[in-house]
């Protein structure tokens, strides 16, 4: 997301902003004891039965997973155990194991496969969100108009979890807060079609109150926006040959009634927009305008794209769509280049998805610590804490317990 849209909250650079405005270097800042950043997941659960005769708790095997995914760039359970085996002494330095003895690749296996990483998803959304909130208190000054959250869904093929006569790969399905940079829902399904039905289970749990959700055309469902709507949320979606009615209805307003349209340039852009009521044309729910949009960022000729949101604000509406794939470059992107995600080896939909809770923990804390260092983004974040992991986790988590 750009930096500093205007209807748009982009939350996670406000510890960039506070860093620069009061010239703090990050050696300034406290960091937390590294035992504080393997407590900080002690509360996750546990699937195995019998707890007090474990080795390792569950915070410490997260913890030797996501040291090797980071440092190692492990891509598979057996890699992750050789790994931990290799690094035993570093990570007994760093108090991440008790003892310079670490797991098979068989606990690696069932971790990964059995236990439920929904926990972490809603920890690490929780801090990341109180966080920021109490940045924005402190150091944000008051606008004069208001400021959404914009939220993405979207689903990703994982390459590599297929197999030859039985399944095609599976895909992971994430509802993605850009303004947080936080993974607010993920579930792994086996077919895209599936996106749908997640969605609209996952719309009622999710606090959207103010948000902009985006997503593909293949969200562009009645149903969806009225769940939507009874969030107290707004959507702005794009409209396709998969609801031909409403396509054919939005380009017949911009022709018939021209003295009603707006257009408003945006750099290789051009919008245009007409405000219409719920009593009029094809009627979905909470619908305030149709936009079209004209983009030459790939040829001077333009591609046409149509939407329909529930927004007044007309340019919140056009911010969000000029940023509504911050999902993928933001999400996905460093998913897959730092972490390669597309070749870690897992076939179950848990694994799936519990890989992809896990990888987007380690972005969200990459891309915070990218901000606070003024770095690049989330990869040379990465090159920092690979180069000192106990300063830099405990920056990390220094920050987050307000220090």
């Amino acid at each position: 997301m750009r930096r500093n849209p205007e209807h748009i909250n982009n939350n996670i650079y406000l510890i960039d902003s506070f860093v620069a405005k009061y010239d703090i270097s990050h050696n300034d800042f406290k960091h937390s004891d590294i035992k504080h950043f393997i407590h900080a997941f002690d509360n996750i659960n546990d699937f195995r039965k019998r707890i007090n005769r474990c080795i390792w708790s569950a915070s410490q095997v997260l913890m030797m997973i996501i040291y090797a995914k980071l440092v190692g760039k492990c891509v598979s359970c057996t890699e992750i155990a050789n790994f931990c085996e290799a690094a035993k002494h570093k990570l007994y330095d760093l108090k991440i194991i008790d003892s310079p003895r670490t797991p098979t690749h068989d606990l690696f296996y069932k971790f990964i496969n059995f236990w439920d990483g929904a926990t972490l998803q809603e920890m690490v959304s929780l801090s990341i969100d109180k966080l920021l909130q109490r940045l924005s208190r402190k150091y944000v000054k008051k606008t004069s108009h208001y400021k959404y959250d914009l939220t993405q869904a979207d689903g990703k093929s994982i390459n590599g979890t297929g197999r030859k006569g039985k399944h095609g790969n599976n895909y992971n399905f994430g509802v993605y807060n850009s303004s947080n940079a936080t993974l607010d829902y993920n579930i792994s399904i086996s077919s895209k079609d599936s996106e749908i039905t997640s969605f609209q289970k996952v719309l009622p749990l999710l606090d959207i109150k103010s948000s902009i959700i985006t997503a593909d055309a293949l969200h562009t469902q009645i149903v969806t926006c009225n769940l939507i709507n009874e969030g107290k949320g707004y959507y702005v979606l794009p409209v396709k040959d998969n609801q031909p009615l409403l396509k054919e209805e939005i380009s017949a307003r911009f022709i018939r009634t021209p003295k009603k349209v707006t257009i408003i340039e945006r750099e290789k852009r051009t919008f245009s927009y007409i405000k219409v009521s719920q009593s009029t044309g094809c009627e979905w729910p909470g619908q305030k305008a149709y936009i079209k949009m004209i983009s030459r960022t790939k040829n001077e000729e333009g591609i046409e794209m149509l939407f329909i949101t529930s927004l007044n604000k007309i340019e919140a509406a056009i911010e969000a769509i000029e940023n509504r794939w911050d999902i993928e470059g933001e999400l996905h992107h460093p998913r897959d280049t730092i972490l390669f995600e597309d070749k870690f080896r897992c076939q179950s939909l848990k694994s799936t998805n519990n890989m992809a809770i896990i990888n987007s923990t380690i972005t969200t804390c990459l891309k915070m610590l990218a901000s606070l260092l003024h770095l690049s983004g989330p990869s040379a974040a990465r090159c920092y804490l690979v180069a000192d992991p106990e300063r830099y986790l405990g920056i990390i988590f220094g920050v987050l317990e307000d220090k």
